[in-house]
């Protein structure tokens, strides 16, 4: 095998084409307090020149990390991110509760691991 087919193999092994996708951890607050339970959602803002990956993320007492079960990160760059607040109380129905507020605001993401908080107000 010549060096220069050896060089192109190992530099393709190195590039799947995937962006690297970057951890979003936080809070979310609901009328100043933090949320029982939450959803998160980030949508690229593909009119702001964004197409990467949607992502994603639950909170517990106000907590969330994209890294946890179910999350998924961002790479960086404008977002729509729409907030789901639960009051908790599970049922057969609703396993995060009843839903008490809806939020969406827009976000740019450096392209790094990022710390943010949300406040929700109330509906």
């Amino acid at each position: 095998m010549s060096v220069r087919i050896a060089v192109a193999l190992l530099l393709l092994a190195g590039c799947d084409g995937a962006p690297k996708i970057y951890r979003v951890s936080g809070q979310v607050n609901y009328q100043g307090k933090p949320a029982p339970r939450a959803e998160l959602r980030f949508a690229p803002d593909y009119v702001k020149g964004n197409d990467g990956p949607a992502g994603a993320a639950f909170a517990v007492d106000g907590r969330f990390d994209t890294a946890g079960a179910g999350g998924r990160g961002v790479i960086g760059g404008p977002y729509k991110v729409t907030i789901f607040v639960f009051d908790g109380k599970p049922s057969p129905e609703q396993p995060h509760g009843r839903v008490l507020a809806q939020h969406e605001e827009e976000r740019v993401f450096a392209a790094g691991d990022a710390e943010v908080t949300f406040e929700v107000p109330a509906k």
